[in-house]
């Protein structure tokens, strides 16, 4: 009899112990804690690259702040292929140097609001007006991970990428 009141009791704390530690979205899906970058991502076409020399990028809503920009060279990625067909069977893949160069800059007071961007490359300024926008990492059942704008650097003009990072 101890037993078969001890097995439900259990089980009812188990299951209370195990769903107060998920955050759930608006279907019940489990949302995790992933986070994302409040910023923007730089991305600087290959053509554009001989002239870059130090840029910073000045950030301007209700103040203005300038931030620093810390270039890496980009990437795609190239498929090698997969050892079969079979769940248990691997992949692989490589990151080839495409010739641009890319950065994630930080911004932990952006929002939402509109923003004028200011790009300087030595006595060149590329300017643009945008409205970052809210990623959600799980999906848009979960709740938002930050502001996030993609900006591209291309044929000597600044623009939003089509992509948010």
């Amino acid at each position: 009899m101890r037993a078969t009141v001890a097995l439900p009791i259990l089980a009812a704390s188990t299951a209370l112990l195990v769903a107060c530690g998920a955050d759930y979205g608006f279907l019940g899906r489990a949302c995790t804690e992933m986070g994302a970058l409040h910023g923007f991502s730089l991305t600087i076409a290959k053509e554009m690259t001989p002239d870059i020399t130090d840029p910073v990028l000045e950030v301007c809503d209700s103040t203005c702040r300038t931030l620093p920009i810390e270039l890496t060279e980009g990437s795609d990625t190239v498929e090698q292929g997969c050892t079969g067909d079979n769940p248990e069977d691997s992949c692989s893949a490589i990151s080839v140097p495409n010739g641009t160069l890319v950065a994630s800059i930080n911004d932990p007071t952006l929002t939402t609001a509109e923003v004028t961007l200011t790009l300087t490359n030595g006595s060149t300024e590329y300017t643009l007006t945008a409205t970052p926008e809210m990623v959600y990492p799980n999906g848009q059942d979960c709740p938002a991970a930050g502001p996030q704008l993609s900006l591209l650097l291309a044929q000597d003009r600044l623009s939003v990428s089509a992509t948010v990072p």
